[in-house]
C-alpha cells in the first residue's frame, strides 16, 4: 500500500564461483552403490566397468553403510574398513552419504539427543517404523525409512540441520576420513546446513585429504516440485555452498527432454558456478555431452562416453561451449548446439544436439531436416581442407551409425551437413590433422 515500508532481505554471489575444472571431471567418473536399487557391488566389479568413484548410499545391502547418518557402530566400521581398503587398492575411490537432515534410530546417542526436547531432533506428529512410535511416542518427526538386509529396519528421525549436532557431524567426519574407514570425501543428497558448516566440512576434508583430493558431491531432485523442500531452484538454494563443491548430480524431476538450452546450463550443469556435473538416469546422451555430462553407472551406462573420451584423449582438451563469446563451431539453426573439446593444431571433438523438439520453446521454429555446423579452423589451430578429415566415431551403443567420413562444403566458410531425419538430434563428430 502506498507509504507502507518492505524489508527485503537477500546476499549477493559473484559467480562463477571458483574456475572451472574439465579435466578433473573426465577423471572422476561415478559408480553409485545402493542405487537405483540397494544392492551391494563389490569393488572389482566397479573397476571393471571403469569407474573411478564410488558413492556408498545408506541401507545398502550387506550393512555396508546400513544406518541413516550413523556410520559409527563397530559393524558398520569393520565393513566400511574393508571395502575402502580393497578399492584404494583397485585405484578406486570412495565417498559415502553423510549429512544431518535426519539420524537413524541406531544412534548410540539418541536418548541423550532425547533429553535436549527440540534442539536436536525436529518436533513433528511420529509417523515411521513401530519401534520409533513405542519408543518415542511423539514429539518427533520420521524421515527416511530404511527395510535393512539381514532383518532390521532403519528408522530416521528428522534433525535440525544448524544445531550443536553439527559439532559431532563434524568430528564424525574426521573420524570417518582416517584410517580405518578412511574415506576419500562425501557424497550428498541435498544439504541441511549453512555455510558456515560447509566451510569446516571443507577444511576438515583439506586436512586429512589434502588439497584437492577430498571430494564433495551434490545431489539434488528439483525442489521446485512439490512443497516439502521449499519450492525452490536447487541451483538458487544451494548457491552459497556451490564454492565448496566439486561436483553437482541433478536427477529426479528435472526434465532432460523438454527443457530448453538455458536451463540446461543454469539449473542442471553446474557450469555457471564453476561445477561440473553428470546426468540423472538415461539422461540425453547428446544434450549432456554439449555440457561435458553424462550419466552414472548403475542409473545407465556410460562407458561408451567414457571410451571416446579417452580415446580422444579429452583430458589434454580445452572445453569451449556454444556459450563462450566467439565457439570455434556454430550452428545454422537456432536449435542446433555445439561445444568443441580442443587439442590445438592437432585434434577437436565436437558434441552437438538438437533441441528442435523442445515444444515450449521452439514451438514457432519450422521443423528442420538438416543444419550445418560452421567449423572456424583457425581457431582450433588446424589449416583448412584438405589438410583435415571430419568423420563421426562409432557410437552405436548410442543411436550414432559406425564411423564414417564426413564432407566438408566451402560455401559459407567451412561446414558440415547435419542430418536429423529418422529421430537423430544429436552426435559427436571428429576433426584431425591428417
Amino acid at each position: 500500500a502506498p507509504g507502507e515500508s518492505i524489508t527485503f532481505a537477500f546476499e549477493l554471489l559473484l559467480t562463477p564461483c571458483k574456475p572451472l575444472d574439465p579435466p578433473s571431471h573426465w577423471k572422476q567418473r561415478y559408480y553409485q552403490v545402493g542405487y537405483p536399487t540397494a544392492a551391494s557391488v563389490e569393488p572389482e566389479v566397479v573397476a571393471a566397468t571403469g569407474a573411478t568413484i564410488l558413492n556408498i548410499h545408506q541401507g545398502v545391502d550387506g550393512l555396508l553403510n546400513p544406518h541413516i547418518n550413523y556410520p559409527f557402530d563397530k559393524r558398520t566400521t569393520s565393513h566400511l574398513s574393508a571395502y575402502t581398503e580393497t578399492a584404494h587398492a583397485l585405484g578406486l575411490r570412495v565417498k559415502a552419504y553423510y549429512t544431518v537432515r535426519e539420524l537413524s534410530n541406531h544412534a548410540d546417542e539418541l536418548w541423550v539427543l532425547r533429553s535436549l526436547g527440540d534442539e536436536v531432533l525436529a518436533d513433528g506428529n511420529g509417523g515411521g517404523d513401530s519401534w520409533a512410535n513405542e519408543q518415542l511416542v511423539n514429539g518427533f518427526a520420521a524421515c527416511w525409512q530404511t527395510p535393512l538386509s539381514d532383518g532390521d529396519f532403519d528408522s530416521a528421525l528428522c534433525t535440525k540441520g544448524i544445531s550443536r549436532w553439527v559439532n559431532y557431524y563434524v568430528e564424525g567426519l574426521t573420524r570417518l576420513l582416517r584410517p580405518p574407514v578412511n574415506l576419500d570425501g562425501i557424497y550428498y543428497d541435498g544439504i541441511g546446513f549453512g555455510v558456515y558448516t560447509m566451510r569446516r566440512v571443507r577444511r576438515v576434508l583439506q586436512a586429512e585429504k589434502g588439497m584437492g583430493n577430498g571430494l564433495i558431491d551434490l545431489h539434488c531432485g528439483n525442489n521446485l516440485l512439490g512443497t516439502q523442500y521449499g519450492q525452490v531452484s536447487p541451483q538458487l538454494q544451494f548457491m552459497h555452498l556451490m564454492p565448496y563443491i566439486d561436483s553437482v548430480w541433478f536427477g529426479e524431476g528435472y526434465d532432460y527432454l523438454g527443457s530448453p538450452p538455458q536451463y540446461w546450463l543454469v539449473e542442471s550443469s553446474g557450469i555457471p558456478f564453476g561445477l561440473m556435473g553428470d546426468m540423472m538416469h538415461e539422461g540425453h546422451v547428446w544434450r549432456g555431452m554439449v555440457y561435458g555430462m553424462t550419466t552414472r553407472f548403475r542409473c545407465a551406462d556410460p562407458t561408451p562416453l567414457w571410451r571416446l573420451w579417452d580415446t580422444f584423449g579429452i583430458g589434454d582438451s580445452t572445453m569451449v561451449g556454444y556459450w563462450e563469446a566467439k565457439p570455434p563451431v556454430t550452428s545454422s539453426c537456432a536449435h542446433l548446439l555445439a561445444t568443441s573439446y580442443v587439442k590445438f593444431g592437432n585434434a577437436t571433438l565436437i558434441a552437438f544436439a538438437s533441441w528442435q523438439h523442445t515444444t515450449h520453446f521452439f514451438a514457432d521454429a519450422p521443423p528442420t531436416d538438416e543444419c550445418k555446423l560452421r567449423i572456424d579452423f583457425g581457431a582450433i589451430g588446424l589449416s583448412p581442407p584438405p589438410n583435415v578429415r571430419v568423420s563421426a566415431p562409432d557410437l552405436m551403443a548410442l543411436g550414432q551409425p559406425p564411423a564414417r567420413h564426413i564432407a566438408l562444403s566451402a560455401e559459407d566458410g567451412y561446414e558440415v551437413a547435419v542430418p536429423f531425419g529418422g529421430g537423430s538430434d544429436g552426435g559427436v563428430l571428429l576433426v584431425e590433422r591428417t
